[in-house]
């Protein structure tokens, strides 16, 4: 994957592929490979199947896909998409239809600074119960107003 190529490779509908895939660019799967991939990026069309460990950029899955994927960027599962297996990404994205069955991991790792540091939920106690309180004092306030009591 250092040899970076605008380029795509295709297994089309009637190629079965079994064994270890490694390409720069793009792979379009409209047939079915099983064993391992390593791409940049992986398109499964609807008609694809894949049953392979991967290791990729990014992965698109409108077909079925079994095993495990290590991208490093994006997974989208699009309506037609059923992924099974592991999934281990940074941001992962299901279309309404798709269907995902697999352990999921982030990858992403947010820096910690001043305003992202959560705070002690002790120190902020107080001040939520001040809150509430005041919410439901209004809310009474203003139900009694409208009954006339």
């Amino acid at each position: 994957m250092t040899n970076k190529s605008n380029g795509f490779s295709v297994i089309d509908n009637d190629m079965d592929v079994e064994g270890s895939l490694s390409c720069n660019g793009r792979l379009v799967v409209r047939g079915s490979i099983k064993g391992s991939i390593q791409a940049e990026g992986v398109v499964i069309s609807d008609n694809g199947t894949v049953i392979a460990d991967t290791k990729v950029k990014s992965m698109i899955i409108g077909g079925k896909f079994e095993g495990d994927i290590t991208a490093a960027e994006e997974v989208k599962i699009l309506s037609t998409g059923v992924c099974s297996g592991k999934v281990e990404c940074k941001n992962l994205v299901i279309e309404a239809g798709g269907i995902i069955n697999a352990e999921v991991n982030s990858t992403f790792v947010q820096e910690s600074s001043p305003e992202n540091t959560p705070v002690p939920p002790n120190k902020d106690k107080n001040q939520l119960i001040e809150k509430l309180q005041a919410y439901f004092s209004s809310f009474l306030r203003l139900n009694t107003a409208k009954s006339g009591k």
